[in-house]
């Protein structure tokens, strides 16, 4: 058994998400009459033509996806020391530090 972790509310990495968005999609192609009773039709119809290797290419999709986002965020924490450089931080200060009062005088 595959235990895959799901951050919440995150559409990008939830195979659910995919699934959901392909059943609407075949609902959406083939109501022409705009019924609940036709919709609920395409949705059972879907649901009962979705077989495993789709199911599984969901799963895939979200892994690979994974993947992308762990490559980027290797790149991110390589660089990471280089943006957050302390020596630069003076030369792109938009506000300046004079907190003197006594120019109001």
């Amino acid at each position: 058994m595959l235990f895959l972790s799901l951050p919440m509310r995150h559409c990008t990495l939830n195979p659910i998400e995919l699934t959901w968005a392909n059943m609407k999609k075949y609902i959406r192609d083939r109501n022409t009459k705009f019924n609940l009773i036709l919709t609920l039709k395409l949705a059972q119809e879907w649901i009962h033509n979705l077989d495993a290797t789709e199911a599984t290419s969901y799963v895939n999709h979200v892994k690979q996806c994974k993947a992308t986002f762990k490559k980027a965020d290797s790149y991110v924490e390589e660089i990471e020391e280089e943006l957050n450089d302390d020596h630069d931080e003076d030369d792109y200060s938009v506000c300046g530090t004079d907190t003197d009062d006594d120019d109001d005088e």
